[in-house]
């Protein structure tokens, strides 16, 4: 009776159902620090151009060369979001690490699928 609902088959799916939430609750997170970073360094970069743009004639003084200052730090340092110093947090990563997912997840299925084959014969 593969199609009765029990009280332990019920269980099984509200913790799968959990699992799967709990997921892809995880991966909204990572996604959406990762999307923050990504702006955030875009709008560094956006920063960088327009204060180079900026002509020196129209500041005064210590104006003048704390924008000369701070242009040239973001020259020299462009501001990147890193992960403990292993990778940088860009729309790259986003792209790179689903891919990776999707393609262990791939390797997974066909592995379990052929390990099906082999328990038939």
């Amino acid at each position: 009776m593969s199609g009765v609902l029990t009280v332990a088959n019920f269980k099984g799916t509200i913790s799968t159902l959990s699992l799967c939430l709990w997921i892809c609750l995880i991966f909204l997170k990572l996604f959406i620090t990762n999307r923050m970073c990504a702006a955030v360094s875009n709008e560094a970069a956006l920063t960088k151009q327009i204060l180079q743009e900026i002509k020196p004639s129209y500041l005064k003084g210590d104006l003048r060369e704390e924008v000369q200052q701070f242009a040239l730090q973001l020259e020299l340092n462009p501001l990147r979001f890193h992960a403990a110093g292993f990778f940088v947090l860009d729309n790259g990563f986003t792209k790179r690490f689903f891919g990776t997912v999707a393609t262990y997840l791939v390797i997974f299925i066909q592995m379990s699928s052929s390990s099906n084959v082999y328990d038939e014969i």
